[in-house]
């Protein structure tokens, strides 16, 4: 993760679905928090690339509609993960 954020790497095309299993593993299987927690980091820094990528592509959100077509490029895919359940469980 470190290695990614100094070099600015784009991760945004990753495919996070593949996380998700190893997230399930250490939540409920074998909690491992520090696993979790860098689970984390990736998901956080995925997004932020991906939201870069999409500022390239649309930089000035003009209305509403913009608004949405950026939100939905960035989080509408089905490997999204619920941050807020994950912190409530973790909570």
């Amino acid at each position: 993760m470190t290695y990614l954020e100094q070099y600015r790497l784009d991760i945004s095309e990753w495919y996070m679905g593949k996380f998700k299993t190893p997230l399930d593993f250490n939540l409920n299987v074998k909690p491992n928090m520090s696993n979790v927690l860098i689970f984390t980091k990736y998901y956080t820094y995925y997004h932020q690339c991906r939201m870069n990528k999409q500022s390239k592509i649309m930089p000035k959100f003009e209305n509403e509609a913009d608004k949405f077509i950026a939100n939905a490029n960035v989080f509408n895919y089905p490997s999204l993960v619920d941050m807020r359940a994950l912190f409530g469980h973790l909570v």
